[in-house]
């Protein structure tokens, strides 16, 4: 199993959400979370120019976004990773031909520019703030010149009304409401990520400094999620 560099306990978290996760994301977010993901689906093709072939998800969990990748792009060769087994398990229970793989986002087991498209949706704030720069920049080594490494990740609303409302639900109905399905800390925890996660400016910054040529960050549903996108530089000399 690779080295886990993920925050304390995420690990242990998701194991005990996984066989309810897919479920309470998609009742938590009003069905929202599906629409999020076909966004970054056609976003990032649209970035990278043409259908990807090779692909990977990071973070994949249950697996719902390379499912969405394989219906879409039938002929791509698509890779899940995540560090929970649990999680992994119950992506595997559905017949696919996705490589589910244990794996975390800051050591890719990818060779140099053998990759399109990197994804990972909804978990990079679970990445150690410590190690978010080096997944970003692992994600640049293993892309190919061109190629689009495309985050999805919970956020807070620009504006401040809507923003301090959103906080609060976050605060105390997400997790009161998943503890009547599921126990309640790993959605307190997921709750506190969310509102500890920098803001979009920075996540910008930090692509760029990875070698990326970054995209503006995009709000959908007013902020609740943001997608941010960095594209390599189609040309060899990346200096």
């Amino acid at each position: 199993m690779a080295e886990i560099q993920e925050k304390p306990h995420t690990v242990e978290l998701f194991t005990e959400v996984a066989p309810k996760y897919e479920f309470l994301n998609s009742i938590m977010t009003a069905g929202m979370d599906r629409s999020w993901r076909k966004t970054l689906l056609k976003i990032s093709e649209a970035a990278l120019g043409q259908t990807p072939k090779d692909i990977l998800d990071l973070a994949t969990g249950t697996g719902d976004v390379p499912r969405m990748m394989a219906e879409k792009w039938p002929r791509a060769k698509i890779t899940g990773t995540d560090p929970t087994v649990a999680m992994l398990d119950v992506a595997r229970k559905r017949k696919s031909s996705i490589v589910w793989q244990e794996g975390v986002a800051e050591k890719i087991a990818f060779p140099d520019e053998s990759l399109d498209l990197i994804t990972i949706a909804f978990g990079f704030r679970n990445v150690a703030e410590a190690s978010r720069l080096k997944a970003a920049q692992e994600a640049f080594r293993v892309l190919r010149p061109g190629g689009v490494f495309s985050i999805l990740e919970l956020g807070l609303p620009a504006r401040n009304p809507w923003r301090k409302s959103y906080s609060f639900l976050l605060r105390f109905g997400m997790p009161n409401f998943a503890g009547l399905f599921s126990p309640k800390d790993p959605y307190k925890y997921l709750s506190q990520s969310i509102l500890d996660f920098p803001p979009p400016e920075n996540i910008r910054r930090m692509l760029s400094k990875a070698g990326f040529v970054p995209f503006a960050p995009r709000p959908l549903s007013l902020g609740m999620t943001w997608l941010y996108v960095g594209k390599k530089s189609p040309h060899k000399n990346q200096d």
